[in-house]
């Protein structure tokens, strides 16, 4: 997740860090890892920040729409894969990715 991101919407919402943890339900510091560590919070947990803060779990997670087309090609070009691809399993899948990509 891009922690530059959320800061930056959550202050736009005129939002504290524990008033967002709060209307999450998490621990303050949770708030404080995702935003200076850029650390993804689980798929569920995306899908409130994104309501509360009136954004695309995409703008978060800094996926453009050529990464997209690409976790798309993935998935239909796999033959064992048996789901209906909608936007909750595109944000799983993409989250997956991001955290089994290698960075160098």
């Amino acid at each position: 997740m891009h922690g530059k991101r959320l800061r930056e919407l959550r202050k736009k919402k005129g939002l504290t860090q524990a008033k967002l943890a709060e209307m999450l339900g998490v621990d303050t510091t949770n708030i404080g890892k995702w935003e200076l560590y850029n650390t993804t919070p689980p798929p569920e947990m995306l899908n409130k920040i994104c309501s509360i803060l009136d954004t695309d779990p995409n703008y978060l997670l800094g996926v453009d729409n050529s990464d997209k087309n690409n976790v798309i090609s993935l998935y239909q070009g796999s033959k064992r894969v048996d789901f209906a691809f909608d936007d909750q399993n595109y944000e799983i899948l993409s989250a997956l990715i991001q955290k089994l990509t290698i960075k160098e």
